[in-house]
């Protein structure tokens, strides 16, 4: 079963290799889940989420180097 869905907003969570604050890994950013790679997501080798970044770009990652966006963490002013 897949954590996301195409669509989803969300982050990086801090503390993972690629919460770097660069262009493709960006810190506190929201980007959307562009495509969902239907592989063994128990498997902890395969980057089952490839999500599209400001300006983008885009890279993909684990399910446990990403956290679904809430209005909380990034709140609308």
């Amino acid at each position: 079963m897949n954590k996301f869905k195409i669509g989803d907003e969300v982050s990086i969570i801090q503390g993972t290799r690629y919460f770097r604050g660069t262009f493709n890994n960006p810190k506190n950013k929201v980007g959307k889940i562009k495509q969902v790679i239907s592989r063994d997501s128990l498997d902890i080798n395969v980057l089952n989420y490839i999500v599209v970044w400001p300006g983008n770009f885009d890279n993909p990652y684990h399910a446990t180097d990403l956290e679904l966006v809430t209005s909380e963490m990034f709140p609308i002013f």
